[in-house]
């Protein structure tokens, strides 16, 4: 297998799973949802020799671009999300930041949709799954037989849909529309918790 995921745990609020998709030959890497402890991050950049060619986020809650402006100033890289991102991006209340004393936006980000694939070496295909956030997306890498869905499912099943734009029946569509069509052996990463197949997916909602 040419392509490797990793995930290390960050903290400050909540606890989330940031993800390294890392080409495995040439050390090039993508980080996912760099929520919080952007110096821990970075040490485990250098620690494995990784080059770092973006910063990807599956949406806009504060919880998962928090050290996103430290990683595009440490490596010199663009950071990605879907085009519906800047809303929340932008505004402390709806990314949740202000709830929680810590309001914060973040700007410059490049615009992704649905379909696209990233022009990378590692091939990772955008899936728009609205439905814990309307920007919610979901990086498919067939070649790890992996995808990350940020908080669209947890390891009990879908993901929650009770902040600002969630919406039980898009997230519903998106699992059914996207995520239950991928192989069954496909491994689910969570953005807060162990990892879910697509076959246990569809048993834990059946």
């Amino acid at each position: 297998m040419l392509t490797a995921i990793y995930s290390i745990a960050v903290t400050e609020v909540f606890r989330t799973l940031v993800y390294f998709i890392v080409h495995e030959p040439t050390r090039h890497a993508v980080i996912i949802d760099p929520g919080a402890q952007a110096e821990r991050i970075a040490e485990t950049v250098t620690a494995h020799e990784w080059t770092i060619d973006a910063v990807v986020l599956t949406h806009g809650h504060f919880d998962h671009f928090s050290a996103a402006a430290a990683m595009r100033e440490r490596f010199q890289v663009p950071i990605l999300a879907h085009s519906a991102s800047a809303a929340y991006l932008g505004d402390p209340d709806l990314n949740l930041s202000a709830r929680h004393g810590r309001p914060r936006t973040l700007d410059g980000v490049e615009f992704l949709a649905e379909g696209e694939e990233l022009p990378f070496v590692q091939p990772m295909t955008v899936l728009h799954t609205p439905g814990h956030t309307n920007d919610s997306v979901t990086y498919y890498c067939e070649e790890a037989g992996a995808a990350i869905v940020g908080d669209t499912v947890y390891e009990g099943g879908p993901g929650l849909t009770i902040f600002p734009t969630g919406d039980e029946r898009k997230l519903a569509r998106s699992l059914a529309g996207k995520l239950l069509t991928l192989p069954g052996h496909t491994m689910l990463l969570s953005g807060h918790s162990l990892p879910i197949s697509v076959r246990e997916l569809q048993q834990a909602i059946a």
